[in-house]
């Protein structure tokens, strides 16, 4: 049995500006312990979690280079940076990124379309650029079917249990103090969780 191929990278088109002799490249699956750079042992300890399992641009902690890629597809890309100034174009997170040397990352944000061009400068303080496809989660459009839970057409065991009505909303009303319960019946399909 073989395995399947790995899927293609989300970072295409990858060039640099100008030869450099460091290592720069792109790597996969941004997570803690992820080395930071090509040529030392930095790693992660601490990242936004919109970035984790992210691809992104590695380089030498020495190279300034600068170039461009493209995205496979809608993506949120994501610059770190030791400076706190704002970024053209970037939205800055509230969330940090943290190396093993304790250096701390603004991070900032920004969307881009299929198969558009990033430019990008690697410098002393832009240090790591993470890409994440961009994913619908129904959001926007409340797509996502809702359970409404009636009380009234719940099973009850027990006695005290009187059904009313108040401003044109069903109800149960437990008068006693005994042992009553409600039970629902709910079929879920696939379940998505999300948390943020």
């Amino acid at each position: 049995m073989k395995g399947a191929s790995a899927s293609p990278r989300n970072i295409q088109n990858f060039v640099l500006d100008f030869y450099d002799k460091t290592a720069n490249g792109v790597s996969s699956w941004l997570d803690i312990n992820s080395k930071q750079y090509s040529n030392s042992d930095e790693v992660f300890t601490k990242l936004p979690s919109e970035v984790f399992g992210a691809d992104y641009l590695i380089f030498s902690n020495r190279s300034k280079v600068s170039g461009s890629f493209t995205t496979k597809e809608d993506s949120e890309i994501y610059l770190f940076s030791q400076s706190k100034d704002s970024i053209s174009g970037y939205k800055k997170l509230a969330e940090t990124a943290k190396n093993s040397n304790r250096v701390e990352f603004s991070v900032f944000h920004k969307k881009v379309k299929k198969g558009e061009k990033v430019l990008f400068k690697n410098s002393e303080n832009q240090s790591t650029i993470a890409v994440v496809p961009t994913y619908d989660m129904g959001e926007k459009d409340d797509s996502r079917p809702v359970v409404l839970l009636e009380a009234e057409t719940a099973k009850t065991t027990g006695t005290g249990i009187e059904k009313g009505n108040f401003k044109k909303a069903d109800y149960l009303e437990f008068t006693q103090k005994t042992k009553n319960s409600i039970q629902f019946e709910v079929k879920p399909g696939v379940a998505i969780y999300e948390s943020k």
